[in-house]
């Protein structure tokens, strides 16, 4: 479980240090405080790989395409939005230090020395002097590599591979939608591991009666997950179900798969009628403990946090609320632990 980290010059954060975090992180703010941000900085301090940072980038920009034979700032573009104020002259770093007191860490700089001339796809256009962005890590074992994101001599943009830092991530962005393949891929996993009826009996008891069971089926050799319902004869795929029972099965899945990660999950109540955010709450805390997998979830709802206070009680120690705030230094975060943020709540003290 990652204790604590150290953000600078990442999109709205100029230098952040934030302790304390806890099992269950919750991250609440105004619009354009840091919260998305926040989520986004774990998942690429984390992974340490140019192509996590594209991915959030993608999320950002709806599929923004990589760019053929791009000039330097057109490659810069790319990934321009990524250093606080724009300014690509500073270095990003990420510092994590977990529960075990490892740390890995993570820097991000352009290097110049080392510039790449690539050669336009148009005769009329003029070469460019392309300087690589280089990922410096350490991982929590201590070991230490680099890794590029580059252009090659003939203009296609390469991303080197590697490793996660390690601690398995997942992200669900608020911009794009559940991943059906992924989720067809997460139920067959827990099925060869036999664990998936702990997240079936879930679905069922949250969802009852409609829902009866849960499979992965390939009508069209396509695999998709499938629910039997009460009541119909044919199985329905569960993205024409409904959107909040795929993006229930979609957390809890991830939860278990990323057992003794981290899970990311921007604006967690969108999709859900208020009245089983309490028990969702409930389900997630459970497999949290359960697996020891890490929770930093963001909200804007007053009905959300209100049903997470009455999930709080007794577990104070597994919660913290993150509140982000953006002001002419950047984005801050303040922690507001669980047994204050229960009293908050519960009198109706304003903590969004």
């Amino acid at each position: 479980m990652i204790d604590s980290l150290h953000i600078k010059n990442f999109r709205g954060f100029r230098d952040l240090s934030l302790s304390g975090l806890r099992s269950i992180n919750i991250v609440v703010g105004k619009n354009a405080s840091g919260k998305t941000a926040l989520l986004e900085a774990i998942r690429v301090g984390l992974s340490g790989t140019p192509q996590a940072l594209w991915q959030v980038n993608q999320s950002r920009m709806a599929g923004f395409p990589i760019p053929m034979g791009p000039s330097r700032e057109s490659f810069e573009n790319i990934w321009s939005s990524d250093f606080f104020n724009l300014d690509s002259s500073q270095t990003i770093s990420f510092e994590f230090h977990d529960s075990s007191e490892h740390t890995a860490k993570l820097t991000i700089f352009y290097d110049t020395e080392k510039a790449i001339t690539s050669i336009p796809e148009q005769p009329s256009a003029s070469p460019s002097n392309i300087s690589p962005l280089v990922f410096e890590r350490v991982d929590f074992a201590g070991k230490e590599s680099r890794l590029l994101a580059t252009v090659q001599p003939q203009g296609h943009v390469q991303m080197d591979n590697g490793a996660e830092l390690g601690m398995v991530s997942e992200f669900h962005t608020s911009y794009n939608p559940i991943n059906g393949q992924q989720n067809a891929a997460f139920f067959s996993l827990l099925s060869i591991n036999n664990r998936e009826r702990e997240i079936v009996e879930a679905m069922k008891e949250e969802f009852a009666p409609l829902i009866e069971d849960l499979m992965v089926l390939s009508p069209q050799n396509f695999p998709s997950l499938y629910v039997v319902v009460s009541g119909l004869k044919d199985k329905v795929p569960i993205s024409l179900l409904s959107s909040g029972i795929n993006k229930l099965f979609a957390i809890l899945a991830a939860m278990v798969v990323r057992s003794g990660g981290v899970f990311l999950i921007d604006e967690i109540d969108n999709g859900f009628y208020y009245d089983r955010l309490e028990s969702i709450w409930r389900i997630l805390h459970k497999l949290s403990t359960k697996y020891h997998t890490q929770v930093f979830a963001s909200t804007h709802s007053k009905e959300c946090l209100h049903a997470l206070s009455k999930v709080i009680k007794g577990q104070e120690k597994d919660f913290v609320l993150l509140r982000a705030e953006h002001d002419s230094n950047g984005s801050q975060i303040t922690p507001i632990d669980g047994r204050f943020l229960e009293s908050a709540i519960e009198h109706d003290f304003e903590v969004r």
